[in-house]
């Protein structure tokens, strides 16, 4: 059964949760206009209110769950603390996020790995990247990562913390925080400065 609201703010959210978990099983080809708005409880006009296409529809998804994420992410980050300790929060925070939104992480794999990223470039989460872009580049800029260009970087630390969720996801592993902990350190032993 879908998700049944009447309230109009709530409409936009119910299609975007609904679209989500619609396309980690089906794919963007396979979750079609009429099957969103069936399980969100609306009207498929009611999708053409809020966006003018089923690409729009899926280009502001990515951009919406990038800022959330960066929000969710940075909220109880303490630029107070060594950046050592910053950066292991921020990736077992990360990790965890994606373990407890297995449908997020589906999204952003499929994204990724397809035209969208290309066809709308201009479609980035400028949250995402002020906030968890600009911790990485400060901690290269101030000395605390290695001198490298961050496009250099984010593979490392993005395809660690995405293997990591998966490997829950394929019931292969429950980590413990303490084991996460060691994740990240790992990571951060092969990316920091020396």
């Amino acid at each position: 059964m879908g998700v049944r609201l009447d309230d109009t703010t709530c409409k936009r959210s119910a299609i975007v949760n609904s679209a989500i978990e619609l396309i980690k099983d089906h794919g963007f080809h396979g979750t079609p206009i009429s099957q969103i708005a069936r399980n969100a409880g609306v009207a498929p006009a009611t999708i053409y209110h809020y966006f003018p296409c089923k690409d729009e529809l899926i280009s502001d998804i990515y951009v919406q769950v990038k800022n959330d994420m960066a929000l969710g992410l940075m909220t109880d980050d303490d630029p107070g603390k060594p950046f050592k300790a910053r950066f292991l929060a921020l990736w077992i925070r990360n990790c965890r996020y994606y373990i407890h939104h297995e449908s997020v992480l589906n999204f952003l794999e499929q994204y990724v790995n397809s035209p969208y990223l290309k066809l709308y470039p201009e479609k980035e989460s400028a949250i995402w990247q002020e906030k968890v872009i600009g911790f990485y580049r400060w901690g290269i800029d101030n000395g605390h990562l290695k001198p490298i260009e961050f496009e250099l970087l984010a593979p490392i630390i993005r395809g660690s913390i995405v293997a990591t969720a998966k490997l829950h996801h394929a019931k292969r592993r429950e980590f413990t925080y303490e084991e996460l902990e060691n994740m990240a350190l790992i990571i951060w032993d092969g990316i920091k400065a020396h």
